[in-house]
């Protein structure tokens, strides 16, 4: 709740900002606007590194990738449009998020047609990859027990897991170790189809959304406390990628960044990075964070696909 509130106050500042330059009040506009660098600085919500050096020197790109889950209102089947989208941005290593065999049946055999190294439905990579596996939290826990019972799909409630995968990758002799990831939903989609069905009304509508966030981001802060203690363990940098679901400055992030990393986009991009291929809401949900002791970002970019209902997101990397 707190990072939307954040988006919503920075953009408010630039409109105003704005405005008034329209209006020739220039010293209004100078301190609305010097309020909107202010404020932007903690919401991270418009990365302007305008003085960052872009370079085609790189030693690997990243591609991250929420392929929609054979949801047939954005897509059905299309694992050659998928496919070509991942193929035009000549990745490194590929992961993919919502990918199951069932709704794209011929795509695991057209990646590694191209990816000499894989882990179906997880990696796809150039490089050789080892030691891939599940992150799960620990047996018994409450927390996460009190979590799985209250997931929005019943059948996820008997074996659900942490939805991210550790896999260490072997690029040109420098072990890195990766986490693909893909946090609890809003699911505010659910709660709009109950609307536009009838079967709920306006304000009830408005209240499942508000708990959805509610619990969202708190199962989410759950979910980034198991993949930090699973970082926390390896002895290889690290780097994440996925759809969080959820903004640069929510505290599920903010907890994953505790163990030194950084935001790619937030350090390196330019402009606002939405990730979502919707008429509204338009958020950037889908990230890449990374080790700065071990890893440069040369680039990172929002490829705006239209096959699914996240952009894939792409960077490159130089070792150090």
């Amino acid at each position: 709740m707190i990072s939307l509130f954040e988006i919503f106050i920075t953009f408010l500042f630039l409109f105003l900002s704005i405005l008034y330059v329209i209006k020739k009040k220039w010293k209004k506009s100078l301190a609305l606007f010097l309020l909107f660098i202010c404020i932007n600085s903690i919401s991270e919500t418009i990365a302007y590194n305008i003085l960052h050096t872009t370079t085609n020197d790189y030693d690997f790109r990243v591609l991250s990738y929420n392929i929609a889950h054979g949801d047939t209102n954005i897509v059905i089947n299309n694992d050659k449009d998928i496919f070509d989208v991942i193929q035009e941005q000549n990745a490194d290593i590929v992961f993919l998020q919502e990918y199951k065999k069932k709704y794209y049946p011929e795509l695991d055999s057209l990646l590694k047609n191209k990816y000499a190294y894989s882990i179906s439905e997880i990696v796809y990579s150039r490089y050789p990859v080892f030691n891939a596996y599940r992150i799960i939290p620990p047996k018994g826990d409450r927390n996460y027990m009190a979590l799985s019972h209250k997931l929005y799909f019943p059948e996820y409630r008997k074996d659900y897991m942490i939805p991210a995968y550790s896999v260490n990758v072997n690029v040109k002799g420098s072990i890195l170790h990766f986490v693909n990831c893909h946090l609890l939903t809003n699911n505010y989609s659910m709660a709009y189809r109950r609307y536009r069905k009838g079967q709920t009304n306006i304000w009830a509508f408005f209240s499942e959304v508000y708990n959805g966030i509610c619990f969202g981001s708190k199962s989410r802060e759950l979910q980034a406390a198991y993949i930090k203690e699973d970082i926390n363990q390896q002895v290889y940098p690290s780097l994440i990628c996925g759809d969080f679901n959820d903004m640069g400055t929510a505290k599920c992030i903010d907890i994953l960044k505790d163990n030194n990393l950084y935001d790619c986009w937030w350090k390196n991009g330019i402009g606002y990075g939405n990730t979502l291929n919707m008429v509204f809401p338009k958020f950037r949900l889908d990230h890449i964070l990374y080790d700065p002791d071990y890893l440069d970002c040369s680039t990172i970019r929002v490829v705006e696909s239209k096959v699914s209902d996240h952009y894939p997101i792409v960077a490159d990397f130089k070792l150090r």
